[in-house]
């Protein structure tokens, strides 16, 4: 009873706050208050009502439709749509963690990888708290939400949801629309020239390459070829034929805006991944087999009328974003040599703020290569000069963590059930390109490829221990006949020790 009237009491003061500064907005004209309190009542309404629905608009709305709204909010400091929506996710996280305590999944090693690595962030960043000024210090605080809390907050939720089949599919559809909004941004940014889709607070780095709603193309190719991978799988388990010959036709616009994002790291991230589906998912290599070999002979004829070869051939011959990342590879591991314990502290403008003393010319590049850049392009030795070798271990392990169990799995039930399989090679695929990329690009500047991974890691790790707690209630009933068949066993004589064997005469 106590516990309602506690419930009761939040929600009218909720009531309260909200009425007035609604009624207030409207009395000053503050039209943004007001819309932004009915948008807030609604998120609020939805997550009660359907959590699920309210984690799955802001890990879809986050790369799509939310910029929109952060064009509006330009003029606000740190908040935008993405990250107002995520706290409200993270608000009724924690009220379920509060009022429902014993309704979460039990931590897994995942989580605690996640907790070990953020312990060492936050030991390092406060180190660094007292010498810096308050704009580094926003900045930091916006990257430690979005590059950390955020996935980290799309895998729990993920893992904490209780997936049935249809539940999964659903969800795993409704993803498809961030796939098919970026083709439309892509293809409306390559045909006509439009850039509504962009946001326009930032400026665009790759004006001759597609980026859909990213300012960089290189993110841009990473997150569609992680669908790319996630349409394969769920054209293998779709039955409906029309429904196959629009996730096919998906596939190949998605193809298509991968090589026009003319990203090399994002290219040989999906012909790693492709390579890792095809040996370990044997039930897609009678399409993936032939549509491979169509690419390779038919790509080239069918290339001239999509695309500007000799846009994409001297975009394959430009050594500028290799030397830049040559000098600043030999920039970061001047720094690591000089603090390799424990780095120079976590912070958004670490390794820009320190790098001069350290220019190094490395293998005949220039170090003026890497004077105008403020990432080392790599997210191992951005890592190693931020936090040093625990934060570097932290990470490691992290990376560890998420692989094991969905390498395990796959494994497990490749004959059992195919489909929880099959789901984790397809997800890993993906993990394959987000590695790869991560020694040409530093994935923390990347909030949606991280949420977006982030959450299907949490995914297919659920789908994966449901099935295995499936596995283990099928066997005790078994094990349980198998002891009542064979009985207790011979009682002991009183009065007589027992003995291993025979005694010798």
């Amino acid at each position: 009873m106590k516990a309602f009237r506690f419930k009761l009491d939040i929600v009218w003061l909720f009531a309260l706050l909200a009425s007035t500064f609604f009624a207030y907005s409207i009395a000053k004209e503050f039209w943004l208050g007001a819309v932004g309190v009915l948008g807030g009542t609604v998120l609020i309404l939805v997550g009660i009502s359907r959590p699920l629905l309210l984690t799955m608009t802001w890990v879809i709305g986050g790369p799509t439709i939310f910029i929109f709204g952060d064009d509006m909010l330009a003029s606000v400091p740190i908040l935008n749509v993405d990250r107002a929506v995520y706290l409200v996710v993270a608000g009724f996280f924690l009220a379920r963690l509060i009022l429902r305590s014993g309704s979460m999944q039990k931590p897994s090693a995942v989580e605690k990888a996640m907790a070990l690595y953020l312990l060492i962030i936050f030991v390092s960043w406060a180190t660094t708290i007292d010498e810096k000024p308050y704009k580094e210090l926003k900045e930091d605080i916006v990257l430690l939400l979005e590059a950390f809390f955020m996935p980290y907050t799309a895998f729990i939720l993920a893992r904490n949801v209780d997936w049935t089949p249809a539940l999964l599919k659903a969800c795993l559809f409704a993803l498809l629309f961030v796939a098919a909004y970026e083709v439309m941004a892509g293809f409306a940014q390559y045909l006509f020239d439009l850039y509504i889709f962009h946001p326009q607070r930032f400026h665009l780095q790759h004006d001759d390459r597609l980026t859909g709603s990213f300012v960089n193309s290189l993110p841009y190719g990473i997150i569609m070829s992680i669908f790319f991978f996630l349409i394969m799988f769920l054209y293998l388990y779709s039955k409906d034929q029309l429904l196959r010959i629009g996730l096919m036709l998906l596939a190949v616009a998605v193809l298509l805006c991968i090589v026009l994002s003319k990203g090399r790291g994002a290219w040989l991230g999906l012909m790693v991944g492709c390579a890792y589906v095809f040996l370990h998912c044997p039930r897609i290599r009678p399409v993936l087999g032939p549509a491979a070999v169509v690419a390779l002979f038919g790509g080239p004829l069918a290339l001239p009328f999509v695309a500007d070869l000799s846009e994409l051939s001297t975009r394959l011959t430009d050594a500028a974003p290799i030397y830049n990342r040559v000098a600043l590879y030999g920039t970061a591991i001047e720094m690591i040599k000089d603090k390799p314990l424990f780095g120079f502290g976590f912070g958004m403008d670490t390794f820009n703020n320190y790098k001069a003393h350290y220019y190094e010319s490395y293998a005949g590049v220039p170090a003026q290569y890497a004077a105008l850049v403020v990432v080392p392009h790599n997210e191992f030795l951005r890592i190693m000069v931020l936090l040093g070798l625990p934060g570097l271990f932290a990470y490691l392990l992290l990376l560890w963590t998420l692989y094991r169990p969905l390498a395990v799995g796959a494994k497990r039930f490749a004959e059992s059930d195919t489909f929880t399989a099959d789901l984790a090679v397809f997800v890993l695929a993906g993990f394959l390109v987000v590695l790869i990329n991560m020694m040409f690009l530093d994935m923390m500047g990347v909030p949606p490829v991280l949420i977006v991974m982030m959450f299907l890691f949490g995914i297919a790790i659920r789908q994966v221990e449901l099935r295995t707690e499936a596995e283990q209630a099928q066997a005790r009933p078994a094990q349980d006949a198998a002891a009542v068949r064979a009985g207790p066993g011979p009682r002991p004589t009183p009065g007589v020790r027992p003995t291993s064997g025979a005694r010798p005469t």
